[in-house]
């Protein structure tokens, strides 16, 4: 997006200087990362930038409305209700595609949404090892609105973490070690000093929650669980009830719940009218069958 940039990139990339990255990026947490890592970082320009921020901004103002609660109350399955939810999700991620539209510009349309911290510390690790092995410009950051490294794990911890101690906090999953995006618990771990913690692991003593950390059981009167879980299926709904369960009759504080998410990644329809939204439709609505190709355009 940026061709003075991708053209230098590009000239000065050669296989034996990513083989190398991925070498770095792999000995951080030895057989942590699954998926593949691009070879490039993208540069996109400030108008750009912008665009998508006001993006982002224009979707949390619906978010964060006070009728949202109340509109999207379809989405949460009643099975999965759960008491004391937080009023809205403590973090979001937008996933854009870059469009097009009629005139040739460039403009971003959103495919997806998460009301959770996905790869919220990946991310500060993958830029720091990208530097070391190619030719970023300094003027450039991953970072957004004037953040930087330090600023935005402050932050992060700070959301995350509020008034108690890193060993009173856990990332709670289903199997955290099998997730493919475990190395962001593990980078989570690194920055914030809070553990991944599967939740077949924990221990209920009374109304209090507790897991065990270097082979000793926390002794504090209250225990605070951040839950970053993974969408609900067939596969893991009887974990969920578990975890429903804990919610239910356990003493929890600043607890970062599953329903936030729901609501906000399965609601698409009320944002219509924002322009980088692209149109579209439950199928459940949907008067007659279409083919799938249709459905897809």
């Amino acid at each position: 997006m940026v061709p003075a940039l991708r053209k230098s990139f590009n000239e000065h990339f050669t296989t034996a200087h990513y083989e190398n990255f991925l070498k770095d990026l792999h000995n951080v947490h030895p057989g942590s990362i699954e998926f593949r890592v691009a070879e490039t970082p993208i540069f996109i320009p400030k108008d750009f930038t912008q665009k998508m921020l006001d993006a982002c901004e224009h979707i949390i103002d619906v978010i964060t409305g006070p009728s949202f609660k109340e509109l999207t109350q379809s989405a949460i399955p009643k099975n999965l209700s759960v008491p004391n939810e937080n009023a809205h999700p403590h973090f979001i991620a937008f996933d854009f595609g870059i469009c097009a539209d009629n005139t040739g510009a460039y403009e971003p349309q959103l495919i997806e949404m998460q009301g959770f911290p996905s790869l919220f510390a990946f991310q500060v690790l993958l830029p720091e090892i990208s530097r070391k092995h190619f030719p970023v410009p300094e003027n450039y950051s991953c970072y957004l609105n004037q953040y930087d490294r330090k600023s935005y794990l402050e932050l992060l911890k700070k959301i995350i973490l509020g008034d108690e101690q890193p060993e009173q906090v856990i990332l709670l999953e289903i199997f955290p070690q099998q997730q493919k995006t475990r190395i962001d618990f593990y980078c989570t771990e690194d920055y914030l000093g809070i553990k991944p913690v599967c939740l077949t692991e924990l221990i209920k003593d009374g109304n209090q929650l507790f897991y065990m950390n270097n082979g000793k059981k926390p002794s504090s009167a209250e225990f605070t669980t951040a839950l970053f879980l993974t969408t609900c299926n067939n596969k893991v709904q009887r974990y969920n009830k578990k975890v429903l369960f804990y919610l239910k009759t356990l003493i929890l504080n600043g607890s970062h719940t599953q329903t936030g998410f729901t609501a906000s990644a399965n609601t698409p329809c009320r944002l219509s009218g924002i322009p980088t939204y692209p149109k579209r439709i439950f199928y459940r609505r949907l008067n007659k069958c279409l083919p799938i190709w249709k459905i897809m355009c």
